[in-house]
């Protein structure tokens, strides 16, 4: 079976001077709004800055503007500062900085869900190693952030653009319901820094109003697999409106 090459794209706003996942990507596609393609270019002239069409507003159209555009990617946050080894033992290097390793990670995971069948990839969405479980490297149906997931040709989905935020787990959803499974490797985490806090990005947009109407919209839309965050051991406190996904199969 023929490889694809997986295109590593970036969708990014307002952080023309803060692209920190450009030092893990060699050649990272930065996807911008076009009134900000020219101060992207001066500050990251290592990447390709492709502009977007006026009409495409927030980050939902942004990633479909993105999956229309490439036909094979690999859709990445602009605040990723490395890659977490899961499985590593105390005392082990467990991060991934170097840029060959990180796009051979992100390759393989391609190159595998190719192989099942898949047609959406990612990685783990985990926030503390100690949550990885070792007899489950690997998984085909659940929650992928959008912050680090891969579309394969033909995987028929479409974002739905009237969501402010959210738009992870309805594609999440949306697969399962059509492809029926995906790829998940465990084993990696992506690593963001000031991913709620940091100045641009989605920060410009998302607000507390916003994602209990998205948790609401998915509810009815895909029924109970939609369920609502609660507090853990991991994460006591939580953002109003925080949902988790969870498959029958």
């Amino acid at each position: 079976m023929e490889r694809q090459v997986i295109a590593i794209v970036c969708p990014s706003k307002g952080r023309a001077t803060n692209v920190l996942t450009k030092k893990l990507i060699d050649n990272l596609i930065l996807v911008v709004p076009a009134r900000e393609v020219e101060a992207y270019k001066d500050n990251n002239p290592e990447c390709t800055v492709i502009g977007e069409p006026d009409y495409v507003r927030g980050i939902t159209a942004s990633r479909q503007f993105i999956l229309d555009a490439f036909e094979n990617v690999f859709m990445i946050d602009d605040d990723i500062v490395s890659i977490r080894k899961n499985w590593i033992e105390s005392g082990e290097e467990y991060l991934v900085q170097d840029p060959d390793e990180v796009n051979d990670i992100i390759q393989r995971a391609g190159d595998i869900a190719q192989d099942i069948g898949a047609k959406m990839f990612g990685f783990a969405n985990l926030r503390d190693p100690l949550h990885y479980v070792s007899h489950k490297p690997v998984g085909f149906t659940g929650y992928l952030n959008a912050s680090y997931t891969g579309y394969l040709k033909g995987h028929g989905l479409q974002y739905d653009v009237s969501y402010p935020e959210g738009e992870d787990h309805y594609m999440s959803c949306l697969n399962v319901y059509k492809n029926r499974y995906m790829y998940i490797d465990h084993r990696y985490s992506f690593v963001t820094q000031g991913n709620f806090s940091a100045e641009g990005g989605c920060n410009l947009d998302r607000t507390k109003e916003d994602m209990l109407m998205t948790t609401l919209k998915l509810r009815k839309t895909f029924g109970n697999v939609i369920k609502i965050k609660k507090p853990t051991a991991g994460k006591s406190k939580l953002r109003e409106g925080e949902r988790t996904v969870s498959f029958p199969f």
